[in-house]
């Protein structure tokens, strides 16, 4: 797959929206299912168009470093 639209599953440029009603060990499962699309390029629900190893530097890292 070239190219996969993530809504807020997936924040780029800027810190990863957390609220009160988000489900960070439901998110982390869903990012990886994400990675394993192996799309080429990522349109998050925040931040520019990119690929999918920056999407996982600055959300998908961020999934494992809460749940260790």
């Amino acid at each position: 797959m070239a190219l996969t639209f993530t809504g807020d599953l997936v924040y780029v440029d800027r810190i990863l929206g957390v609220l009160p009603q988000s489900n960070v060990r439901k998110a982390q499962a869903a990012f990886k299912r994400l990675v394993a699309l192996g799309s080429k390029h990522v349109v998050p629900g925040h931040g520019r168009v990119t690929d999918l190893a920056q999407a996982k530097r600055d959300t998908g890292d961020y999934y494992d470093f809460k749940y260790q």
